[in-house]
């Protein structure tokens, strides 16, 4: 057992880690009968190939352990495990290898690479591939985590709730990925994202090549538009979106957790980060007339004229409507974010909104989202009241909801917050995130001693 040990951890050490995931685990079990012993690493995924060709393996059929089981556990990183058992008549000779199957790419920087790369539509089986080039970007601190899950990653693909592109070395080596994905079926606006380009192949418009493709493969199935969300520890990511034509129309403030870390990209540690809100219109939006709070008008007709959108503003309800509020609950656990939909404004909506916040309050999320649909004429009414639960504009969201557009307020955690480190790419992008900073300040100041 312990030549076995010392042959795993050996070959853990030998697999390639960023910096700062240099760690080898060893942890012991034994229930009387039976002695195992698992070494776990955070390094890079572990490939069907090599978990066949573990020199260990050798082991294992020498007869020195009674079982091996080699396996990739998603954001948990890779894990080996032997067992030996002190009935040696009841051995196990089965072999379970569940491992991420991709190629282990060369680490040589090339600058003729990119010319290499093809731009295709990602299959269901290349998404093993898909979660060895998230490591080699964000080791194992990618916020979705959903995206370390092979069998959750090919689910999105066969459902239709996320169209991925991707870009790939000759040697089947996935370099690249963007997508967009719905939040929930029947949702008519995905957002764009999910971008990841290896630090190898950074600079050389990858990610631009990567979206034409995508954006093809959207307006073909007849997507209306897109919203995304853009880092703002560097600006890159915004210039993508605004190469495509996007606009940024609001910012969700210390929204990503500041564990996030992005190889060879400047990592700012002074509390959660914030994102900006863009949205990019495929084909024609039609005319709408929706209910905005006075003090917020100019601000939505500024970048409803930015994006070519026609909207006019409705005189605003005397009240708020009687009836039920209707409210529907998106979790992301993994962000650290809750996202709550009103579909139907009600004269208890403080109440159903409260209830929402109380309920959520044991998992210290990082923010809370709140859209509030401008269908409604009772919506600036209710803005103006959920203030009082510490809801501040945090942008507008053009044809979001089944109703139209949004506006989605944010309520942001106790947490540290990072707004000294924000990068925007434009002055525009400044410009609107002063105002939701100004906002979310004012709102804070305004709940200031009322219990959160």
């Amino acid at each position: 057992m312990q030549a076995v040990v010392e042959e795993l951890v050996r070959e853990a050490f030998a697999r390639e880690a960023l910096v700062g995931n240099h760690a080898v685990t060893v942890e012991i079990f034994f229930d009387g009968s039976s002695l195992a012993v698992e070494v776990g690493d955070q390094r890079l995924p572990i490939s069907a190939d090599e978990a066949r060709h573990l020199p260990s393996r050798r082991l294992h059929r020498l007869g020195m352990v009674d079982s091996l089981r080699v396996g990739f556990r998603g954001s948990e990183g890779n894990s080996v495990r032997c067992e030996a058992r002190l009935d040696r008549g009841f051995g196990d000779d089965h072999d379970h290898i569940d491992p991420v199957d991709a190629h282990d790419g060369d680490s040589e920087e090339d600058a003729n690479l990119a010319d290499a790369v093809e731009i295709r539509a990602m299959e269901p089986s290349d998404a093993e591939g898909l979660v060895r080039c998230l490591y080699r970007c964000y080791g194992y601190s990618y916020p979705d985590h959903s995206l370390y899950d092979v069998s959750m990653i090919r689910a999105r693909l066969r459902r239709g709730m996320m169209r991925s592109v991707i870009a790939v070395l000759p040697d089947g080596e996935i370099v690249g990925h963007i997508a967009y994905v719905y939040e929930r079926l029947g949702d008519s606006i995905p957002e764009s994202g999910r971008l990841i380009v290896d630090p190898r192949l950074r600079g050389r418009h990858l990610a631009d090549r990567m979206a034409i493709v995508r954006d093809e493969i959207a307006r073909d199935l007849g997507v209306k538009g897109m919203w995304a969300k853009a880092v703002t520890n560097h600006a890159a990511s915004q210039k993508v979106c605004l190469t495509l034509g996007s606009v940024e129309t609001g910012l969700a403030i210390g929204s990503q957790p500041s564990g996030v870390s992005m190889a060879g990209m400047p990592n700012p540690h002074g509390g959660w980060r914030s994102l900006l809100i863009f949205f990019r219109a495929f084909r024609s939006i039609g005319p709408r007339e929706i209910y905005v709070p006075e003090d917020l008008r100019p601000l939505v007709a500024l970048l409803a004229e930015r994006l070519g959108i026609d909207r006019t503003f409705a005189a605003e309800a005397s009240g708020i409507l009687q009836g039920r509020t209707g409210i529907e609950i998106d979790l992301a656990l993994a962000h650290g974010l809750a996202h709550l939909r009103v579909t139907s404004i009600g004269s208890d909506v403080v109440a159903r909104v409260s209830d929402e916040v109380s309920a959520l309050a044991h998992l210290s999320l990082g923010a809370i989202h709140l859209d509030v649909p401008l269908a409604d004429p009772s919506a600036p009414m209710a803005i103006e009241a959920l203030e009082r639960l510490g809801f501040a504009w945090s942008g507008w969201i053009p044809e979001f909801a089944p109703s139209g557009d949004v506006i989605r307020l944010q309520r942001v955690g106790d947490h540290p917050v990072d707004l000294e480190s924000i990068v925007y790419a434009r002055s525009e992008a400044r410009d609107l995130g002063e105002v939701a900073i100004a906002q979310w300040q004012r709102v804070r100041r305004v709940t200031l001693g009322v219990a959160r």
